[in-house]
């Protein structure tokens, strides 16, 4: 695929997220495939590509992870992202273990990525079996930044799970009703929860 010639890393990865979005699977690992390629030693985009890579090639995606935290092994905010491809993977362990490495860091007002941290320690301990310590990081996450509805659906998928259907409900009425669904991934879900009360 043929970039730009004047295009920043940045501005692929801008571009690669934007195509998380809305392009089909075969666009976005070609595009993604040829960022990697012209800018080989950035974390961000080989992260970008891991996720691409995700549904067609599992085990390539899970190469890309490990490149990326290799190339960048002290950002906390990789980590969480990197241990988010890992359950998405199926990868428990791994998830488990980029996520506990990223708690290790400072966690002052300036670590802007501690909602996705506590949203992904929380989706960890879920399935470790450990339900109060996973509503907390799970709520902490929601509660920090409401506008994103990929932390309202992990909190309710955890209520739910937890057979507390009608909060789980409410959780998604909340941020449904601010506007922030734009996929309608949310709806779709209150829809199903509602329909099992």
């Amino acid at each position: 695929m043929g970039l730009p010639r004047t295009a920043t890393s940045s501005d692929l990865l801008h571009q690669a997220i934007a195509l998380l979005e809305s392009a089909d699977d075969e666009s976005l690992l070609a595009f993604t495939e040829a960022a990697v390629e012209r800018f080989p030693e950035d974390s961000e985009l080989h992260l970008v590509h891991a996720l691409a890579l995700v549904p067609i090639r599992p085990d390539d995606a899970r190469w890309e992870t490990a490149r990326a935290v290799q190339l960048n092994p002290d950002d906390p905010g990789l980590l969480a992202r990197a241990a988010r491809v890992m359950l998405d993977l199926g990868n428990l362990e791994s998830a488990d273990a980029y996520s506990s490495r990223a708690l290790g860091f400072e966690r002052g007002a300036s670590f802007v990525f501690a909602p996705d941290l506590d949203n992904v320690r929380g989706v960890v301990d879920a399935l470790r079996g450990e339900p109060e310590l996973a509503e907390r990081e799970l709520r902490s996450a929601h509660e920090t930044d409401p506008r994103r509805p990929g932390f309202a659906k992990d909190l309710a998928t955890f209520l739910s799970e937890q057979g507390r259907t009608e909060e789980a409900v409410l959780v998604l009425d909340r941020t449904i009703a601010g506007g922030l669904d734009t996929l309608d991934s949310l709806g779709k879900l209150r829809r199903t929860l509602a329909l099992g009360e």
